[in-house]
């Protein structure tokens, strides 16, 4: 896994985790109000070794995909950016989601990095 160590402006990234042992369909892990927009730096998710079958992982901002893996196998972890960058900007009041299969046996891990402005900022 990464850990972001770059400041974008004045704003420094920060980790939303969450480990999931069962489905979870559009799971809100970063809640964002109307007067917010989120800033997406980074995407790190991992599969416990334990887990017995692939699992499909997605994660959005709003409706936008960010990052997707149609089967993360038994102790893969899948990278999208190194947490220093700007990979989406949400449009106001998009929250961040997760969507998983089950992980049988096991879990996924997944790690988020990014931090939320005022609408009417720019990172």
């Amino acid at each position: 896994m990464f850990q972001p160590v770059n400041t974008i402006g004045p704003h420094s990234p920060r980790a939303n985790s969450t480990n999931q042992t069962a489905v979870q369909t559009d799971l809100a892990v970063e809640s964002v109000d109307a007067d917010h927009r989120y800033v997406l730096c980074g995407v790190s998710i991992a599969s416990h070794k334990g887990t017995t079958p692939n699992v499909n992982v997605l994660v959005k901002v709003g409706s936008t995909v960010v990052a997707r893996h149609p089967g993360l196998a038994p102790g893969e972890i899948f990278n999208v950016g190194g947490g220093g960058g700007v990979l989406h900007i949400g449009a106001p009041g998009d929250d961040v989601t997760i969507t998983n299969d089950v992980p049988t046996s096991g879990s996924v891990q997944f790690n988020i990095y990014g931090f939320q402005v005022p609408k009417t900022a720019t990172p």
